[in-house]
């Protein structure tokens, strides 16, 4: 993953992403680029560290980014616990979940209605930012 060919333009005012990578420098990646983006972005090193900040989020993150394979909770459970999350407050919908993932065969994870969207790794930055503005809009 690489930085270049970002281009910075103001995200949704005040976006707050969750992203759970459990790669150190993959994080770090994702969320300096997120916060290039004009996103407000918070790592969690798990998916069990995702729904703990999750929960304890105020204001209430707008989307969340969940890595597949990490040890511990993983993504997929992770989008479990969070899918029975109730809307926040002023928000018709439950916060989207995206799914992440370098896996080519995610089709029995996306028809679970776990997840709103995927992006497949490595990341294509434009991407990434099109897909977040547009679960966010959604509201």
């Amino acid at each position: 993953m690489s930085i270049e060919n970002t281009a910075v333009s103001a995200a949704p005012a005040a976006t707050r992403v969750l992203v759970a990578e459990d790669n150190r420098v993959n994080r770090e990646l994702i969320l300096a680029v997120l916060r290039r983006l004009g996103y407000d972005a918070t790592g969690a090193a798990d998916g069990a560290e995702a729904i703990a900040l999750f929960d304890a989020a105020a204001p209430p993150f707008e989307l969340v980014l969940l890595d597949l394979h990490m040890p511990g909770v993983g993504g997929a459970e992770a989008a479990r616990e969070l899918h029975g999350r109730p809307a926040p407050a002023g928000r018709s919908r439950p916060v989207p979940l995206v799914l992440m993932t370098a896996e080519t065969d995610v089709i029995d994870h996306l028809t679970t209605g776990l997840f709103a969207g995927y992006v497949a790794k490595p990341l294509v930055w434009n991407d990434l930012d099109t897909l977040i503005r547009r679960l966010v809009a959604m509201e």
